[in-house]
């Protein structure tokens, strides 16, 4: 098991929900004030210095029960709050999203690209904050330094123990489902046609070597699918402006501006994932309803975020067990883990505690507000955790 692995499995899971929360927003029209403080303030804990000196620090992968944990409560970190259910649904759809984009991963050192992917779409997004784009650089400055050097074995283990951390999270996503890249019971496939990393000849010979270390004779078969030999090299740069790095893995499927840029692979283009009923229904039913800061705050300052297309216009409140499936979607998304997340907190994990409790977003008004605020379930949790020590 990689001791690395945690910066990457943070990095990447950030940039899809910063992807979806910003879709949401973005859909429904939320005043450009108040989206951006919901992503500002987001992106601004992710990437805090005191988070990012923890999270680099060597470090097993803690479980999936406290990574959900951490990134509920990395999406509270602004005035957005989230329904248990919601953030359940959101996190799975995090997850799957990520899990596809590391197994179709093309070599181990495409994982880095499809990270700077995620880096690049948060930076689209912010909305022209100049200290959180400067964190964002100040988090590729430590990407760099840490992983850059590393030769393919390192990474091909971080790769495998990222894959090993979502090898029990199966959740049937509906896109997926209808353009065979997944199977019934939540498997990806494994597609017949496979781009080839730049140092890497086609399939179908063998060679024989001597003991001097030359080609004695060579053996032709005939290799099982299409390889396509990719000629150009990834770019690990990063720039003022976003680039195509040579994969759509990892970029904003959300955003029509970013989605379908090369040809052939426009799978998850924001037009054609509005127009299917399942992914309204089940793939983007991710939040009830977005509620601001609780306690002082006006209910003007509330932002109220319905997740379904053809609701947008209805506003409706769903919570709980109102919330039903509309005749023609396709089936609800099946969970292979349990929704309801239990935490031991009379054992935890030091390093954990450690990370958890690095999040400093506390300011001086979110104090005041959070005195007379009352709390909710996941700060009595994390209260729990942090008097455990």
């Amino acid at each position: 098991m990689s001791l690395k692995a945690l910066p990457l499995l943070v990095f990447n899971m950030a940039g899809e929900m910063c992807y979806i929360l910003d879709q949401r927003l973005r859909a429904q029209k939320v005043k450009r004030e108040k989206a951006r403080r919901v992503m500002n303030e987001i992106v601004s804990t992710i990437f805090g210095a005191l988070f990012l000196e923890k999270l680099f620090e060597p470090q097993e992968l803690p479980s999936r029960d406290t990574v959900r944990l951490l990134f509920e409560k990395l999406a509270h970190s602004s005035i957005m709050r989230l329904s248990s259910s919601s953030q359940d649904k959101l996190y799975d759809l995090m997850a799957m999203m990520f899990k596809y984009q590391l197994q179709n991963a093309i070599s181990p050192r495409h994982l880095l690209v499809i990270t700077l992917n995620h880096l690049d779409g948060i930076r689209h997004i912010i909305y022209g904050s100049h200290s959180t784009v400067n964190q964002i650089d100040h988090a590729y400055n430590i990407l760099r330094a840490t992983y850059f050097g590393m030769n393919m074995s390192q990474l091909y283990y971080i790769r495998q123990t990222l894959l090993n951390f979502f090898i029990e999270t199966r959740v049937r996503v509906c896109l997926l489902l209808q353009e065979k890249l997944q199977c019934e019971d939540g498997h990806f496939t494994v597609p017949l046609k496979v781009e080839l990393p730049s140092d890497m000849s086609k399939p179908g010979t063998i060679r024989f070597y001597t003991s001097g270390g030359k080609i004695s004779s060579q053996r032709q078969f005939k290799a099982v699918g299409v390889y396509i030999e990719k000629t150009a090299e990834d770019i690990l740069d990063f720039p003022a402006q976003a680039i195509d790095r040579g994969t759509d893995l990892g970029r904003n499927i959300y955003d029509e501006r970013q989605a379908g840029v090369r040809a052939g692979t426009n799978l998850f283009s924001f037009k054609r994932m509005s127009r299917r009923e399942c992914m309204a229904k089940e793939e983007l039913t991710l939040l009830n309803h977005l509620i601001a800061t609780e306690g002082e705050t006006d209910s003007r300052e509330r932002v109220h975020l319905s997740i379904f297309e053809e609701e947008e216009n209805d506003q409706p409140t769903l919570s709980g067990n109102d919330e039903k499936q509309t005749e023609g979607t396709c089936e609800v998304t099946e969970l292979s883990i349990n929704p309801h997340v239990r935490i031991d907190a009379s054992k935890p994990s030091a390093e954990t505690l450690r990370l958890l409790r690095s999040l400093d977003i506390s300011k001086e008004e979110k104090d005041e507000e959070a005195e007379s605020a009352p709390k909710s379930h996941s700060q009595l949790i994390l209260e729990m955790l942090d008097k455990s020590l």
